[in-house]
C-alpha cells in the first residue's frame, strides 16, 4: 500500500482557508505577551513597584484624659515601624500640633492645662505658648518619614 501523500496531507494540515486561523490567534498571542511583557518592565524600571510595598505605619498608642487633673497622658506601647509620635488638635491655643518628645515603648508624655504640668514635649523652651482650651478633640500620629497614620484618638473637657 502507498500513501498518497496530498489525500493525507490536506487532512492533516487543511487547506488554505483552514490555515489562515492559526497564524492569526499566534500572531494575536504574540502581541499580547509582548505588551504584558513591556508593562511590568516599565513598572520597576519607572519605579512605579515601590510605592506598591509603603504600607500604612503601625503603632500602639495609649492615651488617658483625666479631666478632674486637666491632663493627658500620652503613651507609648509599641512604636512598631514609627519613628516620630504627634499630637493634633483644633482645639490646641497657638498651634495645630505638637510633636511628642517620646518615641520608645514604655515611654509616656503628658499634655496638661496648666503649663507648669508640661512634660514630654518637643517645645521651643516656652511651654505658654501650649495651652489646651477647656474642651477639644486630639489625634495622635504616628509618622515614619513622609507616612502616617492615626494611631489614637481622644477627647477632653476641664471645664
Amino acid at each position: 500500500m502507498t500513501m498518497d501523500s496530498p489525500k493525507y496531507r490536506a487532512k492533516l494540515i487543511g487547506n488554505e482557508e483552514e490555515r489562515a486561523a492559526s497564524p492569526v490567534i499566534g500572531f494575536i498571542l504574540m502581541v499580547a505577551i509582548t505588551v504584558i511583557l513591556a508593562a511590568v518592565i516599565a513598572a520597576f524600571v519607572l519605579d512605579m513597584g515601590d510605592s506598591v510595598g509603603e504600607g500604612p505605619v503601625n503603632a500602639i498608642v495609649g492615651t488617658d484624659v483625666a479631666n478632674d487633673d486637666g491632663t493627658i497622658d500620652v503613651s507609648i506601647e509599641d512604636p512598631q515601624d514609627a519613628s516620630t509620635f504627634i499630637v493634633r488638635s483644633d482645639d490646641f491655643n497657638n498651634v495645630a500640633e505638637i510633636e511628642l518628645d517620646v518615641n520608645a515603648a514604655g515611654e509616656s508624655a503628658t499634655l496638661s492645662n496648666s503649663t507648669s504640668n508640661f512634660s514630654g514635649f518637643s517645645t521651643d523652651g516656652s511651654t505658654s505658648d501650649y495651652t489646651l482650651d477647656s474642651a477639644g478633640e486630639f489625634t495622635v500620629v504616628a509618622q515614619d518619614g513622609s507616612a502616617e497614620s492615626q494611631a489614637s484618638t481622644g477627647s477632653w473637657d476641664f471645664s
